[in-house]
């Protein structure tokens, strides 16, 4: 039974003048009925309208500052949508498949919305962060720094530095002005200025021994410059070129070429260019090796210019033979021990090995000399 008031109402007709203080109590209202919205206190709220007896939720809402769920959903339906379907975990779906996903590591810094600053250029912009942990140890004072993938991960203060790849640059603190892209390019280096390193792993052992200090390294190519520990002022270009020893740093050298210098330990101020140049060369220093094959075998070798396809390509020359003089193709194509030759033209003393003192200038000039000494022909 219903009531108005305090009193029974016998039927099912109640008029509003019947409804004295405003309350019906307990009462049964037919599906059909209709109150209308003036007799209730009902109060449209922000993104909320009210219409004749229907609450309507706004298409744009204004005042919603939190949606917290564990596992909620945004999107146009459950094929694209935004997916929190993990604990600490952002997931974007696309099509029906994820083709995003942001978690707990990874690290996204666009301009100055990171530790290190609004110290970046005009003070307005700082870093550019994206991939897993890349730039995660970035401290107030490093700025203008550049790191995608897992790059740049121990990066404190350092400023300028572009790193491109996983574990690119990832054990600087506070170098400068570095350039590495590629996977684990200077991977080691934690202090050194103004290294660049493209391709894989070049520069991958690079450690410099101050902090600071302008390596001026260039490495480009696959595992160019490999080894060298803290050398500086090399250039190598190619694939494998001045890979290096381990454990083993040398200063000044330039490669260029597939395999050249390939196997340089302390030899410095050499300069190979052509496939295989001096690959050889060790602890040899101040060379200049051209050609195809040229020096290809030998290792100690100092002060000898070598220039020509398979020039002094299959003796390993030795100390005894520095300074020799070997241009042409295949010239001094044997040389060991053989000291202060020279030879200059096509297979000029192609097979002297111990020889010395000999000068050969011309077309197959001593072409076929070995062990003799202080000839001279000038060849055809």
């Amino acid at each position: 039974m219903a009531y108005i008031g305090n009193s029974p109402v016998q039927d099912e007709t109640v008029s509003s003048a019947q409804i004295i203080d405003g309350a019906i109590v307990n009462a049964d209202i037919n599906s059909s009925a209709a109150i209308a919205l003036s007799k209730t206190a009902l109060v449209a709220g922000t993104g909320i309208t009210l219409a004749t007896n229907t609450l309507n939720l706004d298409a744009a809402q204004t005042g919603i500052t939190s949606l917290l769920a564990t596992d909620i959903k945004i999107g146009e339906d459950d094929q694209t949508k935004i997916d929190f379907e993990t604990a600490d975990e952002i997931h974007l779906y696309a099509g029906n498949a994820q083709r995003f996903n942001i978690d707990a590591n990874s690290k996204i810094s666009l301009s100055n919305n990171d530790s290190g600053g609004t110290g970046g250029f005009n003070s307005l912009t700082g870093n550019t962060f994206l991939g897993y942990l890349a730039g995660q140890d970035i401290a107030s004072g490093g700025v203008n720094n550049t790191m995608f993938g897992q790059a740049g991960t121990d990066t404190t203060t350092g400023d300028y530095n572009v790193y491109i790849g996983s574990r690119a640059g990832y054990a600087n603190t506070i170098g400068q002005f570095n350039v590495a892209i590629g996977d684990e390019v200077l991977n080691t280096d934690d202090v050194g200025d103004g290294s660049v390193g493209i391709g894989l792993q070049s520069l991958y052992s690079q450690n410099s021994d101050s902090n600071n200090e302008r390596t001026g390294n260039v490495a480009l190519g696959m595992e160019t410059s490999f080894h060298n520990v803290t050398g500086q002022n090399n250039t190598a270009i190619g694939y494998l070129s001045m890979k290096g020893s381990s454990g083993n740093s040398h200063s000044g050298n330039t490669a260029v070429g597939s395999n050249a210098l390939l196997a340089v330990s302390t030899g410095s101020n050499n300069v190979a260019v052509g496939y295989q140049a001096g690959d050889s060369v060790s602890d040899g220093s101040e060379n200049v090796i051209i050609g195809d094959g040229a020096g290809q075998t030998t290792s100690s070798v100092a002060q000898a210019v070598i220039i020509g396809r398979g020039a002094a390509q299959n003796g390993n020359i030795t100390t005894a033979a520095n300074g020799t003089v070997a241009v042409g193709y295949k010239a001094l194509e044997a040389l060991t021990t053989g000291s202060n030759n020279t030879a200059v033209g096509f297979e000029t003393l192609k097979v002297e090995d111990v020889g010395q003192y000999s000068t050969a200038v011309g077309y197959q000039a001593l072409t076929a000399q070995t062990a003799d000494h202080s000839a001279t022909d000038a060849g055809n």
